[in-house]
């Protein structure tokens, strides 16, 4: 244990008897709480300080600073956005993979599903098979006959036998609302 004792100014050396301490002897526990004490109010004040310098920082930017700024800020959010989306694409992806659908479905999901994040996915594939039976697994579709899937080419570009290219390709070319009740009327679904 340590003592800080003090001594009266000028009495040092003088040929008296040394005089008694009159200081505090503290033991090391009240030393390091009042070192923390004091570290916090450092801490407080540097904070504070950190504060006021950033206000000030940001009251002396120009009008072109300031509009650089929120053209970062709306750069950095447009690109969150997107890493996002990309993010949900992909978990889709793979958990229509998991479920045993193709993974292109992944239009046909979000076409009819809002999903903003990836814990909305399973609800979403549920609700995408429940309105389209023939694209659960194991659900027959009628096989491919040949040729395209854009079909003969004649004045109704797609026609029954559907099949999965032909479907695909709908979905791809955004016609699903012209063509979905005919494919659900040949696949059993009466849609």
């Amino acid at each position: 244990m340590s003592e800080i004792q003090t001594e009266p100014a000028g009495t040092a050396g003088q040929g008296e008897p040394e005089p008694k301490p009159t200081g505090k002897t503290f033991t090391e526990d009240e030393f390091n709480s009042h070192a923390a004490k004091l570290r916090k109010a450092e801490e407080a004040k540097r904070t504070k300080l950190e504060a006021e310098l950033t206000a000030l920082r940001e009251a002396q930017k120009t009008e072109g600073e300031k509009q650089l700024d929120r053209v970062r800020q709306e750069v950095s959010a447009e690109w969150a956005a997107k890493l996002q989306a990309h993010a949900v694409d992909a978990e889709l992806k793979v958990k229509l993979i998991e479920r045993g659908l193709p993974a292109n479905a992944v239009h046909l999901v979000k076409a009819e599903n809002e999903i903003g994040s990836t814990e909305e996915i399973d609800a979403a594939i549920d609700a995408t098979l429940r309105a389209n039976e023939w694209l659960k697994p194991g659900k027959a579709i009628v096989p491919s006959q040949g040729g395209s899937p854009r079909g003969s080419g004649g004045s109704d570009e797609f026609s029954a036998p559907w099949t999965d290219e032909k479907v695909l390709e709908i979905r791809r070319r955004g016609l699903w609302a012209k063509y979905k009740d005919s494919i659900g009327a040949a696949l059993g679904g009466g849609q």
